[in-house]
């Protein structure tokens, strides 16, 4: 007997009539030990797929994804903005999928993402939604990895559409709000980004998915530059390819009214709406001060009269007590936006 070494396939394996004679030894004439080496073969063929990747693959420009990649982690590492194809899902098989995680080596700030585009009208689906379709697409960010599937839809074991699986990245925190201690990955700072102090605005090309979200209710940038009121939204930039983000530095957040009736003052009762600080209407009680009232007469330029309430004048006023502004007890954070 001899040892052999098993391949990574999945051969269909046979099995021995009565009438054929036992033939040891290697390929064609060993017959009798060719269900062996592909049950081996099998064996190896899911040890492979047990638990690891088959395969990484770098790619450091615009690539295609072929079934060479199946089982793979494919790995997009740039600094700017990138595109992966999927070749034609004719040319996968039901079932096998392709790992993509994205790598951005471009600064902390400066957004980039890697598009994923299905071939023709191929559709790459996550649940009900379609993601490589206006307005989103289905973009990456540094850190974002998401596992493509090849499905059949028909059940008539040919693949048809791509089911998107995405288990690392921002896709249920697109452009949320929040207070934070340390910033997240792919988060921007909302800050308004005042060109004279904090740098340039955003580029939408670098937060496509951002973009997507927030344009179709942003304001012009002439209204945002122009009042307080509108600082909190976010504005259209340039008009074609740049945006604002809104200027939440210092603000405490708060519920909407929508329609409660006890917040009366706010501005817009949307999303981003400003409402100014303000003192509730009130009194103070004052005590009762007492008049001096001098001795004898008064001389008044040849007349003499009675000093009494009726000729003086008394102003009663508390005098100006308090800080700059109003204030609660409050912890300061960071914040931020999702991209």
């Amino acid at each position: 007997m001899h040892d052999y070494t098993p391949n990574d396939a999945f051969p269909v394996t046979r099995l021995l009539d009565t009438s054929d004679p036992v033939q040891g030894g290697t390929g064609a004439t060993g017959a009798s030990n060719e269900p062996l080496f592909k049950l081996a073969d099998r064996t190896e063929y899911l040890f492979n797929r047990l638990g690891r990747y088959l395969g990484h693959r770098v790619v450091t420009a615009d690539a295609l994804i072929t079934a060479t990649d199946v089982g793979k982690l494919v790995q997009p590492v740039k600094n700017i903005n990138m595109t992966l194809s999927l070749d034609t899902i004719a040319n996968f098989k039901v079932g096998q999928w392709v790992d993509i995680k994205a790598k951005i080596t471009a600064t902390a700030n400066s957004g980039k993402s890697v598009l994923i585009q299905a071939n023709g009208s191929e559709a790459i689906l996550n649940g009900n939604s379609i993601l490589n379709t206006a307005p989103f697409g289905l973009y990456l960010c540094d850190g974002d990895m998401v596992r493509l599937v090849a499905c059949d839809a028909n059940a008539d074991d040919t693949p048809d559409y791509w089911e998107a699986h995405l288990h690392i990245g921002n896709y249920d925190k697109i452009g949320i709000d929040q207070l934070v201690r340390f910033r997240p990955k792919n988060t921007i700072v909302a800050n308004g980004c005042n060109p004279e102090i904090l740098g340039p605005l955003l580029l939408r090309d670098d937060y496509p998915r951002l973009a997507a979200l927030v344009l179709p209710t942003a304001i012009d940038d002439a209204s945002w530059l122009a009042e307080i009121r509108f600082r909190q939204f976010w504005s259209t930039g340039n008009g074609s390819s740049t945006m604002r983000p809104p200027d939440m530095r210092s603000m405490v957040h708060k519920g909407l009214d929508l329609g409660r009736g006890l917040s009366l003052t706010r501005m817009d009762d949307v999303s981003g709406g400003l409402e100014l600080d303000a003192n509730k209407s009130h009194d103070h009680g004052l005590p009762e001060i007492p008049l001096y009232t001098p001795p004898g007469d008064v001389d008044r330029g040849g007349s003499t009269s009675k000093f009494s309430i009726d000729n003086v004048d008394v102003s009663k006023r508390t005098g100006f007590t308090g800080g700059v502004e109003n204030l609660i007890k409050t912890v300061g954070f960071i914040p931020v936006i999702y991209y």
